[in-house]
């Protein structure tokens, strides 16, 4: 029978790292300080982020790829980034992309506020082994360093790096996990608005966070509550971390927005243009309500648009 990849020692022994930290992160007490503290404890609380994801990238710089894929590191742009490819395949440039082949742009999850390519080198190289696809992951900026819009704006960036090394986006496809899931819809979305002729061939979105602002986590009927005691992240149910990920206004105090917090809200003519997606997720997760509720609005749209075009035509 074929062998099953299992998680490394040191793979287990990182997630539950990570799993102990996180909680320290989304802590509504502390988000209540980045929100409305001074500067003072705002970067105070920033140094103690980047120490947490410091400690944590520098284990996983341990952990190997899946048997079977290789990696290499690259520099994209600004960024860092880093190439996980199957045995047999290359890395692409404009002399030896095929026609047909699929190249992934990946974007790591972690709540916005942690996580990197090293956290997610297993998984990916999985996912490229897989999909038997050469997969670029990047690491995007995190607060402090920057918030949502700097993030959206390295996601296109790495998008348009792919697209320059030879590759047409009809053969991209965009994925990420939990806010990379989230990241990955809305530089979809951002394509589809502003740059029509560069939209992926598809996206693939895990557990995607569709509603960073978490605007319905409180309310007893939501899975953020019914299923907080079976989710790992039911801790963070009601501490959105939206200061820290989309900034604090200086004038007002008040948490900044932003068009693509809540992808649920996406323009219907936005998600009629979007190319195929496929969502992973589990039943029993405290994102379920609102990834379903994307998901509805994504088909109704597409629907919508089908029956547009056959309303308009004429028959034979």
């Amino acid at each position: 029978s074929a062998k099953v990849e299992r998680w490394t020692l040191i793979y287990e022994v990182i997630v539950e790292v990570a799993r102990k930290a996180l909680p320290h992160i989304l802590n509504t007490s502390l988000l209540e300080v980045y929100r409305n503290g001074t500067d003072a404890q705002r970067n105070e609380i920033g140094r103690a982020i980047k120490y947490i994801n410091n400690t944590i990238d520098n284990l996983c710089r341990l952990i190997p790829c899946v048997p079977g894929v290789w990696s290499q590191r690259v520099k994209v742009g600004s960024m860092d980034g880093m190439w996980l490819v199957p045995d047999g395949k290359s890395i692409p440039n404009k002399q030896n992309v095929k026609p047909g082949q699929p190249y992934v742009l990946y974007l790591h999850g972690g709540a916005y506020i942690m996580c990197s390519i090293n956290t997610h080198k297993r998984v990916v190289s999985g996912i490229s082994k897989a999909a038997d696809a050469p997969v670029l992951a990047v690491d995007y900026r995190l607060p402090p360093d920057g918030h949502f819009e700097d993030i959206l704006e390295d996601a296109m960036e790495a998008y348009n790096w792919l697209i320059a090394q030879g590759v047409p986006s009809e053969q991209i496809v965009i994925s990420g996990d939990s806010a990379g899931g989230h990241l990955s819809l809305a530089l979809c979305a951002t394509l589809v608005e502003q740059y029509p002729d560069r939209v992926p061939a598809a996206v693939v979105a895990l557990s995607p966070w569709i509603d960073v602002a978490m605007s319905k986590s409180s309310e007893e009927s939501c899975t953020w509550v019914k299923n907080a005691d079976i989710d790992y992240l039911g801790f963070a149910q009601g501490a959105a971390p939206g200061a820290l990920v989309f900034g604090v206004c200086e004038e007002t105090g008040e948490v900044k927005t932003h068009p693509k917090m809540n992808l649920a809200n996406l323009d219907q003519s936005t998600l009629a243009r979007m190319p195929p997606l496929l969502i992973q997720y589990g039943g029993q997760e405290v994102l379920k309500d609102e990834i379903e509720v994307f998901a509805d609005a994504f088909n109704k749209a597409k629907l919508a648009a089908k029956g547009d075009a056959l309303g308009g035509g004429s028959g034979g």
